[in-house]
């Protein structure tokens, strides 16, 4: 069930490893999961980082209340975002907050 509603809440999984996000699990579960089912990589619900207001941002597991403050506003200021690099023009981003966002991102 835990596995289920956390793929619900983030719009799939793009990777095996993501299922280590699931509160409890395991890389001996992980492994043991995988040997009973193949993973299929999806993702069914896309962020709409231009579009979507903070709360609706802040929605999604990758994307606290704060971050999504910082995301309209730097939105608001300087217009459209075009590519997921174009978030790291905030300085509070990392590449590696950003490469684990960005297959979820629909500009």
């Amino acid at each position: 069930g835990r596995i289920v509603k956390f793929r619900e809440n983030i719009g799939g999984l793009h990777q095996k490893e993501q299922i280590l996000e699931v509160y409890g699990m395991t890389p001996e579960m992980m492994e043991k999961l995988f040997d009973q089912f193949e993973f299929e990589p999806g993702i069914f619900k896309k962020v709409k980082i231009n579009e979507w207001d903070a709360n609706t941002l802040a929605n999604h597991p990758y994307i606290s209340y704060g971050e999504a403050k910082v995301i309209v506003a730097y939105r608001t200021q300087h217009g459209k975002y075009e590519i997921p690099e174009d978030l790291l023009g905030i300085k509070i981003f990392t590449k590696e907050w950003v490469d684990r966002l960005s297959p979820y991102l629909e500009f």
